[in-house]
């Protein structure tokens, strides 16, 4: 039992670099900042700070920003809810730049799969609002199935994962737009982890997206 998990876990981790290391060279960066409190009867308060750079290297100028903050609550039986509100800015080259409030819930169900590994599934549905006379207002849910680890390398604690996430939306009454992740956190401190990863975004009508995903989070 102890060698298949020893194999399962390098296995999972190969897997991680594999699809990680060729991707480096991606179109966009995506730098993600969060900061959550947690308190000891399972509510929990975050706020979180996003900016998306046109390059993978941030020399090619900020395109898009948001923030959100939530409040989160522990259920029973791996399940968890948080009630969250995000508003994000996208500047266009044209000057127009679009304006979107957007309040979200999110339902989320985790189990342990070993000692070292764990499986998830959120549920996101978002109401779309935009200040903005050529945006409409929409409704969309998105389905993220994400498999996280804990290994060593190198005598670095790491913590890989690979999830993927389909978007649906109701003004194209359709899936629309599709995520690929794949990544790992590192525990830099007691109450901070740096983020590494990357992501594939496939959009309908649009060339994929790969984006190198950075950021630090704080947990107290």
């Amino acid at each position: 039992m102890k060698g298949g998990y020893f194999v399962a876990r390098k296995a999972f981790f190969l897997i991680f670099l594999c699809i990680a290391i060729p991707t480096f060279a991606g179109d966009q960066n995506w730098t993600e900042n969060s900061i959550t409190l947690k308190r000891p009867d399972g509510y929990s308060f975050h706020l979180v700070s996003e900016v998306k750079y046109r390059s993978w290297d941030w020399n090619d100028g900020v395109f898009k920003k948001n923030w959100v903050f939530g409040i989160g609550k522990k259920l029973n039986h791996g399940f968890s809810i948080s009630l969250n509100y995000k508003q994000e800015l996208t500047r266009k080259n044209d000057g127009n730049d679009i304006v979107e409030r957007r309040p979200f819930v999110d339902l989320g169900w985790k189990t342990g799969i070993t000692a070292n590994s764990a499986f998830d599934f959120r549920l996101r549905s978002e109401a779309n609002q935009y200040i903005a006379k050529n945006k409409k207002d929409h409704y969309s849910f998105r389905f993220r199935f994400r498999l996280t680890g804990k290994t060593k390398l190198l005598g670095i604690h790491l913590e890989p994962y690979i999830a993927i996430e389909p978007f649906y939306d109701t003004v194209s009454d359709s899936f629309r737009k599709y995520r690929f992740y794949t990544g790992t956190m590192i525990p830099v401190y007691t109450h901070i982890k740096l983020q590494i990863g990357y992501i594939r975004q496939d959009a309908q009508g649009k060339r994929p997206d790969n984006v190198f995903n950075t950021g630090l989070s704080f947990t107290f």
